[in-house]
């Protein structure tokens, strides 16, 4: 018995003793469960704060685990967990990779791949996941969007291929060497100018490619640069396969991100040629003491060293006076001192100067000149002497300022004229493009004005201008403007007004002309028809308003006259059967309607025909024709414009082509381009593909435009010339005189031909001031050395005229019509046959 108890205590002990084992191990289980749960939460949080998709599948492809980003992307929700990958709905941009799973499982080897959607790109990760006996249990996808990345890549080779393109195509040399001067690019020029190809220069030095001094120049520039830091511009000279050239090299240094000079960058132009054109013309000037135009030439300290017998004409001071002297001579005190020493400054960077001097003559008077200077200089690129050149151009700008004047102010009673007013409505527009406030543009016309002018004579109806001018200027605010449009018709622009406003300045106008008008001695009522029209409700162009004003008008004279009317709707059938003309016009092309006629231009003195202009005609199916006054202002207006000119310049290349295989003597034929078409960035692209399509010969074709088509944007206007001169035209200022074009506006455009305006040849006989204008216009373009044509000759007087004026090309019905392009050939094959 008691050694039964003794059995049963050490039993009890041994299940105390296993009790306590099994408390350790489930205490021990417990925090390793909590272990894991904190493993499986961490790995958790990892998975979630992924910003990609993320994607855990078994061997069957059936959904393990995703994470946020692949539930937002496939749409999973929870329940998706044991779905297989081939269910899930695929978005448009992710194409199906659940193949490429299947071969990973396969292979048991993990895989990286791109793919594209409709518009994303991706790359795509797929690993093994093996179980901790090493047992496949499935594959770990990752798809990362990488669209920004792929993009960003493709627009950087697209900006480097564009700057490889704009280097290999770049008439400098381009060059860039790594720090110790291994060659890193080269573009086409370099390997031109050198005769070295890329590939044998690339990774080399200059002392490995060049002779040792011009290896030691080149790499003495990059040092400068290195150590400056900064660009360092220089004149290189070399002597390469025995000859010398000269570049003008700019240096400057790439830097990383820390400031560390990586490589130095060399761009280069040969500038061989022009520095021996440049030595000719020092050579030139030396030999120009002689010349017709004052000279002056100093040596390096600007003490004069000799003159030539036009500085005395022009200047009043003999050799004797002048030499030993400096320029100061000369000097009227106009300018200031920056003046001149903007003018020494470009002088000693440049080598040369030109521009306008107001000086001063030996008597005191003060005179405007044309002034050039150069500096001659020795071989070695020091400054010998300076010679400068001078003409009295005071009697040119007098006459051009007045020219100007009556451009764009009618010289009877000195208001602005059309031109100017429209500018200024034009310019009022704009203004009030983004106000709520009003204009109104007045067109007012005398009554009976005729009746007054046959009955007293012109002089009186001279003076009754002037009078009624004054008047109409009482009538208006200061800001306000009057304008004479012509005979006697006035308009008023009112701006930032209310509209009773304008119906005020009328009752102005029509109580100031209730007053009489004392000419020639005897008191004369003449009264006023005014017509209003108020922007924007009747219009929001310059055109628009002045036609409605006009309508307006002619209604109030219709009323009775000495009134004003306010433009309505009801007024506007002159608007509907303006829009008759431009359909009519737009369907003019496809029913070949438009046609082209040609007047001859010929040299008063040989009666040689050296000119041809293109004129555009409407003849509709009908048999009528419409008037280029009537459908080229229409088309001014539209897009009709470029089409029109575009056709224009395709049938003129075609006819120059006929004419040439016909044999006709190959003259320059001058077409019109309106304002908008020149501004329009086809115009460069159209003459390029006609003169290629027909291989006529540029050089044949003259392109006319009228002033304002280069006064909206002046440095774009030059621009576009240059590169219709690169071309081979050459440049005709349309209607030269009747806008704002000025002196400095010739020397600043590549032209070639000024045509005056036919307005004053056909007044020049019987307007003293047409007369002017023509021989001003004249005398400035035999000055600048430009062609000048007469446009619009009709009478044999007319003719004399421009001849003694100095004008000898001329075109008109005086000379021939315009005429069909066959019906000319045949005119210019007779003249050729008529003995002289």
């Amino acid at each position: 018995m008691q050694a039964s108890n003794e059995e049963l205590q050490a039993s009890n002990e041994e299940l105390q003793s296993t009790n306590e084992e099994l408390t350790t191990l489930n205490e021990e289980l417990q925090v390793k469960t909590s272990e894991l749960e904190e493993a499986n939460a961490e790995l958790r949080n990892i998975q979630n704060s992924l910003d990609f998709p993320l994607i855990a599948v078994d061997r069957r492809l059936h959904l393990t685990r995703f994470n946020p980003e692949a539930a937002r992307l496939f749409r999973l929700n929870a329940t998706a967990v044991g779905t297989s990958l081939r269910e899930i709905t695929w978005p448009a941009d992710v194409p199906d990779f659940s193949r490429t799973i299947s071969e990973v499982l396969r292979c048991r080897q993990g895989t990286v791949r791109e793919l594209v959607g409709d518009s994303r790109h991706y790359v795509l990760r797929v690993s093994p996941h093996l179980g901790g006996d090493e047992e496949l249990s499935g594959a770990i996808i990752t798809l990362l969007d990488n669209t920004d990345l792929v993009e960003a890549q493709r627009r950087l080779r697209a900006d480097q291929n564009k700057l490889l393109a704009v280097m290999n195509n770049s008439v400098a040399i381009f060059m860039i060497k790594d720090a110790v001067g291994r060659y890193e690019f080269v573009n086409i020029q370099f390997e031109r100018v050198f005769d070295l190809r890329a590939e044998r220069v690339l990774g080399k030095t200059d002392y490995q490619l060049f002779p040792q001094g011009i290896a030691e120049l080149f790499r003495n520039k990059e040092l400068e640069v290195m150590r400056r830091r900064s660009a360092v511009q220089s004149e290189d000279q070399l002597v390469l396969a025995g000859s010398q050239r000269s570049l003008l090299a700019i240096r400057f240094p790439l830097l990383s991100e820390d400031g560390t000079v990586i490589a130095v960058c060399t761009q280069a132009l040969d500038i061989t040629e022009r520095k021996r054109i440049e030595e000719q013309l020092r050579l030139a000037a030396r030999m120009f003491d002689r010349a017709a135009e004052a000279v002056m030439v100093t040596d390096r300290e600007l003490r004069i060293l000799s003159v030539n017998g036009a500085f005395r004409a022009i200047t009043g001071y003999s050799r004797e006076e002048a030499v030993g002297q400096t320029p100061r001579l000369l000097q009227s005190g106009r300018h200031d001192a920056a003046f001149y020493q903007a003018l020494w400054s470009h002088l000693q960077a440049h080598g040369w100067w030109q521009g306008e001097v107001w000086d001063r003559r030996k008597d005191g008077e003060e005179y405007l000149c044309w002034l050039n200077i150069n500096a001659i200089e020795d071989a070695e690129g020091g400054v010998l002497n300076y010679v400068a050149t001078l003409s009295d151009i005071t009697l040119i700008r007098e006459s051009h300022q007045r020219m100007e004047f009556l451009a764009t102010h009618d010289e009877l009673t000195g208001l602005p004229n059309r031109s100017l007013y429209v500018d200024r409505l034009r310019h009022a527009l704009a203004r009030l493009e983004r106000s709520d406030r009003l204009l109104a543009v007045l067109f007012i016309d005398l009554d009976n004005f005729k009746t007054v002018n046959d009955a007293l004579g012109h002089h009186c109806g001279d003076q009754l201008l002037i009078e009624a001018a004054e008047r109409l200027k009482s009538c208006i605010r200061v800001a306000d403007t009057v304008a004479r449009l012509g005979g006697d018709e006035f308009t008023f622009l009112l701006e930032d007004i209310e509209k009773h406003d304008a119906a005020l300045a009328a009752s102005r106008v029509l109580e100031a002309f209730a007053k009489p008008f004392h000419l020639a001695e005897r008191d004369v009522f003449v009264g006023c028809s005014i017509g209003i029209a108020v922007y924007p409700d009747d219009g929001s162009d310059n055109h628009t308003l002045l036609r409605n004003a006009d309508t307006a008008m002619y209604r109030a004279k219709e009323t009775g006259k000495n009134a004003f009317q306010f433009f309505t709707s009801n007024m506007a059938g002159a608007a509907s059967q303006r829009l008759e003309l431009e359909s009519g016009l737009r369907l003019a092309l496809e029913k070949d309607e438009l046609f082209l006629h040609y007047q001859p231009q010929i040299d008063a003195r040989s009666r040689r025909v050296v000119g041809i202009e293109a004129l555009l005609r409407w003849r509709r199916a009908d048999g009528s024709y419409v008037t280029p006054g009537e459908f080229i202002p229409i088309a001014e207006q539209s897009t009709l414009i470029v089409t029109l000119s575009q056709w224009v310049i395709d049938q003129l290349c075609r006819q120059i082509l006929i004419w040439d295989h016909i044999k006709l003597p190959p003259v320059r034929v001058s077409f019109n381009v309106a304002a908008r078409h020149f501004r329009h960035a086809q115009i460069l692209a159209t003459l390029n593909e006609c003169i290629g399509r027909y291989a006529i010969d540029p050089t044949r074709l003259c392109l006319e435009l009228t002033e304002d088509a280069l006064l909206d944007d002046a440095a774009h206007a030059r621009t576009i010339l240059e590169e219709i001169k690169r071309i081979g035209l050459s440049i005709s200022i349309d209607d030269f005189g009747s806008g704002y074009f000025s002196l400095a506006c010739l020397r600043s455009y590549p032209i070639d031909e000024l045509k005056i305006d036919q307005r004053f040849v056909a007044e020049m006989t019987s307007r003293e001031e047409s007369r002017a204008i023509a021989a001003t216009v004249t005398a400035i373009g035999n000055t600048l050395g430009l062609r000048v044509v007469a446009e619009g000759v009709e009478t044999a007087e007319q003719m004399a005229l421009l001849s003694a004026q100095g004008c000898h090309i001329m075109q008109g019905y005086h000379i021939a019509n315009p005429m069909s392009a066959s019906a000319l050939a045949d005119w210019i094959r007779y003249r050729l046959e008529e003995p002289e």
